[in-house]
């Protein structure tokens, strides 16, 4: 059963990321919509292999950034980036706020680091762009 789910986490993400080009101008009103029923079905399939990586977590050298991100113009697109962040290798877990434009991300600082973070948001030519969250407030 679990690796039924594991092999359709990329079709799901697929598939969010099809509905997200769809869906993002529609639903910018709609900021307190519940999420998607096929976000809440890659949410569930990626439960497990989350579970198993806050176990390693606990032995592994674990960081944490909060990240501002523009283009997240509805549930959808943090759906999508949420999908894609928990895909990666060496995320531990990921928080997203589309209120607040704003995503919460613990991961393997051995494996990744803010950089790679924010890379993985970038990727596929999404439109999401990441900063490190307060990096612009400096005065």
């Amino acid at each position: 059963m679990k690796q039924k789910l594991k092999q359709l986490i990329p079709f799901f993400a697929i598939l969010l990321v099809a509905t997200t080009f769809f869906a993002c101008d529609e639903a910018e009103a709609e900021a307190d919509e519940p999420a998607t029923e096929e976000a809440e079905e890659v949410e569930e399939a990626s439960a497990d292999e989350q579970a198993e990586d806050e176990g390693a977590a606990q032995q592994a050298n674990t960081a944490s950034v909060a990240l501002d991100i523009d283009g997240m113009t509805c549930v959808s697109c943090a759906n999508s980036i949420k999908a894609s962040l928990l895909e990666a290798e060496g995320i531990i877990s990921a928080d997203l706020d589309f209120g607040a434009r704003r995503a919460d991300v613990e991961y393997d600082a051995d494996r990744l680091d803010v950089e790679a973070v924010i890379a993985i948001i970038e990727a596929d030519d999404s439109g999401f762009t990441a900063t490190e969250a307060g990096a612009g407030d400096e005065s």
